[in-house]
């Protein structure tokens, strides 16, 4: 009889070490998961960004993207009035980009200004410091 008892408590002990194991995996994947999703940041675009008054101005800007810088300065000459920032800055950091291989002064000049006027409270204030040693 006691040999029995020994062999239950011996099945218990590891049954019941499964089930620690198996719980405590279970809290660190749960962990893992909430750190991950902390740890990502959310990849910001352009076209969510507020500033834009009229949603057909987001559709012409796409359209001078696709045709390249020039008709993006284009574009900013006939619309930046009508756009605020973070949205003019987003845009203004694309052309930035954009024109680096054809007119780095121009690129310069532009990032500056666009530097000089982006607060660090503003959402594309990380954009700017990921282009700064860049353009600087």
């Amino acid at each position: 009889m006691k040999p029995l008892i020994a062999i239950l408590i011996i099945v218990a002990f590891v049954l019941g070490l499964k089930a620690l194991l198996n719980y405590y995996g279970d809290v660190e994947q749960k962990s893992g998961e909430a750190k991950k999703a902390q740890a990502a940041p959310t990849q910001l675009r352009g076209e969510d960004l507020p500033g834009m008054e009229n949603a057909n101005f987001e559709n012409s800007y796409q359209e001078a993207a696709k045709k390249g810088p020039t008709a993006v300065k284009e574009w900013l000459g006939l619309y930046r009035k009508y756009v605020k920032d973070p949205r003019l800055a987003w845009i203004e950091l694309d052309y930035v980009v954009a024109v680096s291989q054809q007119n780095p002064k121009e690129a310069k000049e532009v990032f500056q200004e666009v530097r000089s006027r982006v607060a660090p409270s503003s959402p594309v204030y990380e954009r700017i410091k990921k282009l700064e040693k860049t353009y600087e």
